[in-house]
């Protein structure tokens, strides 16, 4: 049976309605608008993270971070509701976007989607991928960190962890419990179990958050450019 269709241009009714939706922790479908779409487009699933009445914040519903290349107008689709908005993205990095309160939530039927080739095309690519990934996870890299403590910031012996996602600025690492790491801890980082003083980086860390498959990811910022160096 087809869903009524709704249009809904009320604030508190759309206020409600996020908000509901952020409660069940229903996951929205972020693509490029329909008319910008290419074959390369990326397609994330999301969460909303925080709603206000002039703005929400999205991160990423898994550990992959968001990785629009510009992210001018959005399309936001709750798959199982058959709701859809569009906004334009003020703040935007690869863990957070901000975007203005939408003025209006629509129906959309999945099949009217599914009507254009080149989206058609991207989804299925996207569902074939998350799939292949659950099939054969990718084999995981590790990274040696060791918190600085004290007055002096004396180091503590260096722990291993699973290394999520690196970039030259910085990187984000999975752990167990969030009481590895505080925002503000100042660490050395390492790719290798033993390493000399040059192989080593210093970072921050800047982001402690709890992760839907269980653990917490560790945002650090690097100190310094020489982070491309680190690369495993």
């Amino acid at each position: 049976m087809t869903k009524k269709k709704i249009k809904l241009t009320d604030n508190l009714e759309i206020f409600n309605l996020l908000r509901k939706l952020q409660s069940s922790k229903t996951p929205i479908w972020v693509f490029p608008n329909l008319d910008e779409l290419t074959e390369k487009s990326p397609v994330h699933l999301a969460k909303i993270s925080k709603i206000e009445y002039d703005r929400l914040e999205i991160r990423p519903a898994s550990g992959n971070n968001f990785t629009f290349e510009k992210a001018n107008i959005l399309m936001f689709f709750f798959r199982d509701e058959e709701l859809s908005f569009k906004s334009k993205v003020t703040k935007y990095n690869p863990e957070l976007m901000a975007i203005p309160f939408p003025g209006e939530i629509f129906s959309i039927d999945e099949n009217e989607l599914e009507k254009v080739p080149l989206f058609n095309k991207i989804i299925t690519n996207f569902q074939e991928k998350r799939s292949e990934k659950r099939k054969n996870p990718q084999e995981k890299k590790d990274v040696f960190v060791a918190k600085q403590a004290g007055k002096n910031f004396q180091k503590v012996i260096p722990k291993k962890f699973d290394l999520l996602d690196l970039s030259p600025s910085g990187m984000a690492i999975i752990t167990p419990v969030a009481d590895d790491f505080q925002l503000g801890d100042q660490v050395e980082i390492s790719f290798k179990e033993s390493s000399i003083s040059s192989d080593i980086l210093l970072g921050e860390v800047k982001s402690v958050r709890e992760i839907r498959s269980g653990g917490f990811k560790i945002g650090i910022l690097f100190h310094s450019r020489e982070a491309k160096k680190g690369r495993p």
